[in-house]
This record gives structure tokens, C-alpha cells and sequence, in this order.
């Protein structure tokens, strides 16, 4: 814990109160995209890594994943002497066998709720040795038939003193009456907001603002060549609508630049919609 406290130095100011909040309560925690949640997540797994109480993690995939192991080698090079164990991703090719192994050595495991539910119904998992669950992406347990509020209702009635911490990123999922049945299927009591206009998200954020560097490469010689070429036709095309449709047209604006400009082109291609049944086919083409 005191390691973990010093990492928590690494941290943004808001995401140390968010870890701060995850420490002392179970709830639904509910966090605006960017963030860090990954990041919080890590320096939260970290304390787990080398403990023999056991921590599982529901609904993290292979590529959030290698995100995490990415996260927690920083946080491990950082400590001399360090030994602890890293996580371990239960894929489907571990056998029943390997997996129960796997839970009795404690530490933290990241395992499908699928495989989850199979092991708990066998009896395969120390319940009283499981620390806590931390549940990703929880906006999915809205639908009580899901695999992960079943694993949560085995697991309660297996060891009602752990731990339930939830997150995701997605406060849309949770509109009208979905809150509180994702509160109940989550089987937790509170809810942390944190959106991005709290106040202690935008003192972090104003204080480390993006710096915006802008590259323009220089174009080959044949690209140059290519493009003064594609703007000679382009202007044949232009000046050949301006004489041929200046009487079922607004010409006026009809210019190179105003045609490679996003909004301008985009206007005069509303204008020139409405105009195109009375021109003739030739000029359709054109």
C-alpha cells in the first residue's frame, strides 16, 4: 500500500482524488473518455500483483490489456528490487485445471465473465480468498441476464465482504431508469461522477495544456508536378461551366479556391443541386 501511495505521485491531481474515492468505497464510477481510466486501473492493479489475496478483472480485452501490462512494466521498473508477479489473462485455452492453479496463487487475473461463471458454479475459485472484483466497462450490466451480473450474484452470495469497484466511459448507457438497475446488477450502493468540467478535471487539464505542432511537409517534384496539373483541369472545368451555365448559374464564386475550400464547395454544391434539372446533359457531366 505505501509503494502504491508513492506511485500515486505519477499521477494527475484528479485522478489521485479518483483513486482516493476507489480506495475508500465500492461504487459505480463513471468517467468522462480521456481520462486515464486504464491509468487509474494500473496503480490500482499494482498493489495486487504480489499479494497472495486473489483480485479478478472483468471485461478487459487483449488490447486493453496489453495496454495495462505496457502501464504496469513502468510502474515495476521503477522499483528496486521489485519481484512482483505480473497480471495474468485467462484466455480460452487455459484448462480448468490451469485455471484453478491460477486462482489459488493469488495475485491479479483478468478473466471473462464466461469462464468466470463456469468456475465459480465448479467450485474452482477461493471465494474467501478473492480481495475484490473490478469490473470494466460495467455500462453493459444495464441487461440483468448479462454473464457479468450473474457472476456478481454468485459471487455475493459466495463472499458478501469484498469488494465491487465499477467503471466505464460511457454515461449514455445509463439514461432514465438504467441507473439504478445497473446499481443493483452491479450489486454496489454509490456513484462517483466525474465528467470533464469538474472543477478538479479542468485545474489538471488547463495546467498541462496540448501544445499543437504543425508539419507541412514539401511535396516531391512529382507530386508538385501532379498537382498544378490536376489545378489546370480543374480550372478548364470551372471556366467552361462559367460560359456555358451562366444563365442557370451563380458563376461568381465558381473559383479554384472556393471549390478546394470544404465549407465554400459545400455551398455551392447545394446551389448547383437545385439547378441541375434544367441543365442540359452535356453540361451534367461536366
Amino acid at each position: 500500500f505505501f509503494r502504491l501511495v508513492l506511485q500515486l505521485i505519477m499521477a494527475a491531481k484528479f485522478q489521485r482524488q479518483i483513486l482516493e474515492d476507489i480506495f475508500s468505497s465500492d461504487g459505480l464510477f463513471v468517467l468522462a473518455q480521456g481520462l486515464g481510466l486504464l491509468k487509474i486501473l494500473a496503480h490500482l492493479i499494482r498493489g495486487y500483483c504480489d499479494s497472495q489475496q486473489l483480485l479478478l478483472l472483468l471485461n478487459i480485452d487483449e488490447k486493453q490489456e496489453a495496454h495495462l501490462q505496457t502501464l504496469l512494466r513502468r510502474l515495476t521498473s521503477q522499483e528496486s528490487n521489485s519481484r512482483s508477479r505480473p497480471p495474468v489473462f485467462l484466455r480460452s485455452d487455459y484448462t480448468p485445471r490451469q485455471r484453478g492453479e491460477l486462482y489459488h496463487r493469488g495475485g491479479c487475473l483478468f478473466v471473462s465473465p464466461r469462464n468466470l461463471v463456469v468456475d465459480l458454479l465448479c467450485h474452482r475459485v477461493p471465494t474467501h480468498a478473492v480481495a475484490g472484483i473490478l469490473v470494466n466497462d460495467a455500462h453493459v450490466l444495464v441487461d440483468q441476464d448479462s454473464p457479468e451480473a450473474f457472476v456478481l450474484r454468485l459471487f455475493r452470495e459466495a463472499n458478501p465482504t469484498a469488494f465491487v469497484k465499477a467503471f466505464t466511459q460511457h454515461p449514455e448507457y445509463l439514461l432514465h431508469a438504467k441507473l439504478d438497475r445497473l446499481l443493483h446488477n452491479l450489486q454496489v450502493r454509490q456513484l462517483f461522477l466525474w465528467p470533464r468540467f469538474k472543477l478538479e478535471v479542468i485545474e489538471s487539464l488547463e495546467a498541462h495544456g496540448a501544445t499543437v505542432i504543425e508539419l507541412r511537409p514539401k511535396p516531391s517534384s512529382r507530386v508538385a508536378t501532379l498537382q498544378a496539373l490536376l489545378l489546370d483541369v480543374l480550372g478548364q472545368v470551372l471556366s467552361e461551366l462559367r460560359v456555358k451555365a451562366s444563365q442557370r448559374l451563380d458563376v461568381g464564386e465558381m473559383t479554384v479556391e472556393n471549390v478546394l475550400s470544404p465549407v465554400a464547395f459545400r455551398r455551392l454544391r447545394r446551389e448547383w443541386e437545385i439547378a441541375l434539372h434544367s441543365l442540359p446533359p452535356a453540361l451534367r457531366l461536366v
